[in-house]
This record gives structure tokens, sequence and C-alpha cells, in this order.
């Protein structure tokens, strides 16, 4: 417990009190606060998933991109990986 509410525990009982009776008498202000409170929430975890997807889509496309390159040097200096990738045929 903090060193003010040890040091002052009418203070503290007074702002309990206070602080209960606000949110008996303001309700609907304090349901509404929860409601955005808790639409952000939503929102924050959703664009997190998002960016999240889009990273993974981004690695995809790196991955595919040096895969390419790699094929391509094999075909520029004769390798047969260059000219078939890696579904060479099978005869």
């Amino acid at each position: 417990m903090s060193r003010f509410a040890t040091q002052h525990p009418i203070l503290l009982v007074v702002g309990v009190i206070l602080g209960c009776a606000s949110l008996i008498a303001f309700w609907p202000i304090f349901l509404g606060l929860a409601l955005v409170a808790a639409l952000a929430g939503l929102l924050y975890k959703v664009s997190t998933e998002y960016d999240k997807n889009s990273l993974d889509a981004a690695r995809r496309r790196r991955t595919l991109a040096a895969h390419a390159d790699y094929e391509h040097h094999a075909l520029a200096y004769g390798d047969p990986r260059g000219i078939y990738g890696q579904y060479p045929p099978a005869v």
C-alpha cells in the first residue's frame, strides 16, 4: 500500500465512497466509456493481426524472389536446376 494511503486512511475511505457514489450516479457515462475502451481494444487487436498477416505476406514474397533469383542465376550459368526449377522432368 502506498505511503499516502497509510498516512491518510480517512481520505482513502472518502475517495472510495465518492468513487462508488459517482459510479452509481453516472453509470451510463461509465458504461459508454467502457464500451469505447472495449471497441478501441478490439480495433487494436484487429490492426495488429492485419499487420502480422501482411508481414507474413512480405516474407513470402521475399522468399519467392530469392528463389527466383537463384533459379535465374543457375539458368545463366547452364545449371539444369535453372531450366526446370523445383520440377525437373520425370524421364
